[in-house]
């Protein structure tokens, strides 16, 4: 079975540099307006 090792010691936000550059992490930030239409089928009958 192959293992992954994740770091968990850098926080994940869109301004935190990393190393090397290439894996700076990208957020896009939604609201629930916006998301409600793909979390609805999860709930039949809400």
């Amino acid at each position: 079975m192959t293992r992954r090792i994740i770091d968990l010691s850098v926080p994940i936000a869109n301004d935190i540099p990393a190393d090397p550059p290439i894996q700076i992490p990208h957020i896009d930030y939604i609201d629930h307006k916006q998301s409600v239409m793909q979390l609805l089928p999860f709930f039949p009958g809400l």
